[in-house]
């Protein structure tokens, strides 16, 4: 079990610190997933942090699916075997450049909702996928011989709103269904934010990527005592379309975590292994000020973010800069570091357009036009016309 006191963290009553690393199920092939958490643990973490997309579970239909690709338990237990504890962050909302934050798009249909605050048609909505995805993870938690030393409660919710009332019900929600592990909530770190998104009595940890000593001083105003956790440390950056592709220097980054690690803090390194956003998954941001504004920024594909493991699984030179930093502070797995993982080998598909002998490309219907959204037949969602 992990707890902590005015000291800092207690895992079976010793002294602990959680060196962690974010590697998302849901953007790695599941066939990969013992791969990916062996090379994390061989970087010298001991435990894996990941979030849990509603969207990504719940199915047109709205069935919760949690086999193959969704088989979070899968996931979980194979932390376990690879020696991790587990962080998890089940949202409801869980940004992650993520498609809709992990919210299934049917909630913009439904009239008068309002999401990320105690409106009763969306705290109904957020109790039913605690009443599908708790029992998934709850023999899986710590109590129970599990893997599962923490939850957090929402997302940063500081950067959104102040709703304390909605916070409060994940919170007893999560309780009354039985995570009785280490709850804890996760926001900037500034003022502001830390004062919209903490919960008085549980544990408030802060997300940035640099300046770790200053930044815990602002924890530190909310938090007198008690552990001090990083628990998004940003040692990389996601991608938009049409954009550089983002990279940090893997010394700097070394040494910012080193500066990190010196405080006495825990961290969790977002991300230590980014993988994939397969399919339409991958989300967007938005600079404008309403929805139908110039500023729409997508995300790509790949969500490499410039972490330690690459995207292919490769052992990076950042990886291995944070390796030697982690052994300073605490004992490394006596393992052999995994192999390059195997590569297909590149293959030409011949043909005038590249797409193969004998392809032609299907007809394109003419545009329609409506005089406002209509209803997608097959989801239920609002689609709008040309």
């Amino acid at each position: 079990m992990l707890d902590y006191d005015d000291s800092g963290f207690r895992r079976d009553g010793a002294p602990h610190r959680i060196i962690s690393g974010a590697v998302h199920y849901f953007r790695i092939h599941p066939d990969l997933w013992d791969d990916r958490l062996r090379r994390l643990r061989a970087m010298g973490a001991n435990t894996v942090d990941t979030y849990v997309p509603w969207n990504f579970h719940e199915l047109p239909s709205g069935e919760k699916d949690f086999t193959g690709w969704r088989d979070l338990g899968r996931f979980l237990r194979l932390a376990r075997a690879n020696d991790l504890d587990v962080i998890l962050r089940p949202g409801p909302y869980i940004c992650a450049e993520w498609e809709f934050g992990g919210f299934p798009a049917r909630l913009l249909t439904v009239d008068g909702l309002r999401l990320r605050c105690a409106e009763p048609a969306y705290l109904a909505e957020v109790d039913g996928w605690f009443d599908a995805v708790v029992p998934e993870f709850l023999p899986l938690l710590a109590s129970r011989g599990g893997p599962v030393v923490a939850v957090q409660i929402e997302n940063e919710y500081g950067s959104y709103g102040n709703d304390a009332a909605y916070l409060a019900h994940l919170h007893e929600g999560l309780v009354a269904r039985g995570v009785d592990c280490l709850l804890f909530t996760a926001d900037g770190a500034e003022d502001t934010m830390q004062q919209g998104g903490g919960i008085p009595g549980l544990l408030a940890t802060a997300t940035f990527g640099s300046r770790a000593a200053e930044r815990f001083e602002v924890l530190r105003r909310h938090q007198p005592k008690g552990p001090l956790t990083a628990m998004e440390f940003w040692i990389g950056w996601f991608d938009h379309l049409g954009a550089p592709h983002h990279v940090r220097d893997a010394e700097e980054s070394a040494r910012a975590l080193d500066d990190l690690l010196a405080t006495g803090a825990s961290v969790n390194l977002y991300m230590a292994h980014g993988g994939t956003n397969f399919g339409f998954w991958a989300g967007a941001n938005h600079t404008g000020a309403h929805p139908y504004d110039a500023g729409h920024e997508p995300d790509v594909t790949s969500y490499d973010y410039d972490a330690p493991i690459g995207e292919a699984g490769e052992l990076t030179e950042k990886f291995h800069a944070f390796r030697e930093v982690i052994g300073k502070y605490v004992p490394l797995p006596d393992v052999e570091l995994p192999q390059p993982p195997p590569r297909i080998a590149p293959q030409r598909l011949d043909g005038p357009t590249g797409a193969g002998p004998g392809y032609s490309a299907p007809s394109t219907p003419s545009p329609t036009r409506s005089a406002g959204p209509r209803r997608s037949r097959w989801s239920g969602s609002v689609s709008r016309s040309a």
